[in-house]
């Protein structure tokens, strides 16, 4: 499992339209703050592309099913 990468924050965006129906995102002075079905992740970076492991990160605090997530991203397979 490679956490070296990078994808683009619109992957990102779009992954969590498809994964996490209902998500919602609040920009701060450094960071966006996600949240999905009560849970909050506080410091996603605000890259226009953002290192693998962040994105895996997300993905684990906010519960995203990893089979959606892995399909929206293939990078995350590897």
């Amino acid at each position: 499992m490679a956490s070296v990468g990078q994808v683009p924050q619109e992957k990102v965006w779009d992954m969590l339209n498809g994964c996490a129906p209902g998500w919602t995102c609040k920009e701060t002075e450094h960071a966006f703050k996600i949240m999905w079905e009560r849970r909050t992740y506080p410091s996603f970076p605000k890259h226009k592309q953002v290192d693998i492991g962040h994105v895996r990160k997300m993905i684990r605090h906010l519960e995203i099913p990893k089979e959606c997530t892995e399909k929206h991203l293939p990078i995350l397979k590897k």
